[in-house]
């Protein structure tokens, strides 16, 4: 065997493979001896079909996957053999097999592991804030925990005002400027909170709480609202930037009655005391604002590799996860229900930033593979269930009934969503141990720091 390698880019390789012989006569008996062990001819127990009857239905077959083994195992002993790093997949082009003991060659592309010089690592310092758990971060969770129990109450003061912090029963009467009802967009006595800019499912009005303030039962207020340029209307009668009337009536005014957060509340939550509540509340608290603060350093700090450090990037795999971007996006638009020409013009629009996209994502996997083989990081079966029991909280905490297990069948099940879940977890752990590895200079948290973190 001989072959020359040429470089047609700056990673990018082509393998050029020529052989005097190719003996195949070893590899095909081996695959027709794998197919006789499965094979069923009428007349033969499984297994002990003669070979000579298995080669006659099935040489053709196991020369063709002989030739394939083949030219595989050429392809990767020679990377072997050079020391070259592949990334992505290799193209196979110009297999000439004339038959087993003829001459024969191929050619195959493909792209290496750019040099990435990450330099000292240490000398790099980042500000990571301390963790602080503040009287009103406990009084959140509090809150959050009477809400769950709380009920709505129907307010029975006539005169009373309507404000943010209620609910409205409300009638919609929406009008075309012609004066024409939409039945379809008007709807009787339904409950809005106020607080809330979604008037309905499918109309949302910036900023609605000032807009109802202030109503008492039996005022009515006209809003004047344009639909949006992705509506869509049943009835067809609405069209994308047309302008409505909306009639508001407010029939009721509701508030929210929370439990009073007393001894007794907490244990019935399962808590010993408050005390003891407010002890856990702050350690789980600080746990979640740690991560979420690490997380936060953790991008900075890829942020910054990414701008200081260059190097070469092959157009293929920049140019595979473009069309993956836009598959994605497009996806997501047609789950939005926008119509295909919507769809397009939006690509077009953001064309030169889903190429930025594609590039940033090549280049930050580039560098975290780099990462990875230089502090030689690998991924455990405990790294794996701890990312889907965090799947699983987050989904839970979503009122979805997601568990844990049903996360691991998932992706036990579907090779390619779980090829996708190992480089998360393996991204994720990499920057995880570069909070060990760069200079970090210990801070006081700022407001903006704890509003940040306040919903970790």
């Amino acid at each position: 065997m001989s072959y020359t390698i040429e470089e047609v880019g700056k990673c990018s390789r082509k393998i050029i493979f020529n052989f005097e012989k190719i003996d195949l006569d070893s590899i095909i008996i081996n695959k027709l001896k794998e197919k006789q062990k499965k094979v069923d001819f009428k007349g033969f127990r499984r297994g002990k079909v003669p070979l000579d009857i298995v080669k006659k239905f099935y040489g053709p077959e196991a020369e063709n996957e002989a030739i394939n083994q083949f030219i595989s195992e050429s392809f990767w002993n020679t990377l072997d053999k050079e020391k070259m790093e592949i990334i992505g997949q290799p193209v196979f082009d110009k297999i000439k097999y004339e038959g087993n003991g003829a001459a024969g060659g191929f050619e195959v592309m493909f792209d290496i592991m750019p040099t990435v010089d990450v330099g000292d690592l240490r000398a790099l310092t980042f500000k990571r804030p301390k963790v602080q758990i503040s009287e009103k971060d406990i009084e959140t969770v509090k809150k959050q925990y009477t809400d769950y129990r709380s009920s709505l109450k129907l307010l029975e003061e006539s005169t009373a005002a309507l404000t943010k912090e209620h609910y409205a029963t409300i009638t919609l009467t929406a009008s075309n400027k012609q004066g024409e009802t939409i039945e379809s967009l008007s709807k009787e006595k339904f409950l809005v909170k106020v607080g809330n800019d979604y008037l309905t499912a499918s109309i949302s009005v910036t900023d609605l709480a000032s807009k109802l303030e202030g109503m008492v039962v039996g005022d009515k207020r006209e809003i004047h609202w344009t639909a949006p340029a992705d509506f869509k209307e049943d009835s067809g009668k609405v069209a994308a930037g047309e302008e409505l009337n909306l009639t508001l009536e407010l029939n009721e005014i509701k508030y929210l009655q929370r439990p009073d957060f007393t001894e007794e509340f907490v244990k019935e939550m399962g808590h010993e005391s408050l005390a003891a509540f407010e002890k856990d509340v702050t350690e789980k608290l600080s746990e979640y604002k740690q991560k979420a603060i690490d997380e936060n350093v953790q991008h900075q700090i890829l942020e910054q590799l990414l701008a200081t450090i260059h190097f070469d990037t092959p157009p293929s795999m920049i140019a595979v996860q473009e069309e993956q971007i836009k598959t994605d996006t497009k996806n997501k638009l047609k789950q939005q229900g926008m119509d295909e020409a919507a769809i397009e013009e939006h690509m077009q629009k953001n064309e030169e930033h889903l190429k930025k996209d594609a590039e940033t994502s090549v280049r930050a996997f580039i560098l975290l593979e780099h990462l990875s083989r230089k502090f030689q990081i690998q991924i455990t079966n405990e790294d794996i269930k701890e990312r889907y029991q965090m799947m699983a909280i987050q989904m839970q905490s979503q009122g979805m009934n997601i568990t844990e297990e049903t996360i691991a069948n998932h992706y036990a099940k579907n090779k390619s969503d779980r090829r996708i879940i190992l480089q998360e977890v393996h991204s994720l752990k990499v920057l995880r141990h570069l909070l060990t590895v760069v200079t970090l200079e210990e801070v006081a948290a700022t407001e903006e720091t704890s509003a940040a973190t306040a919903d970790a």
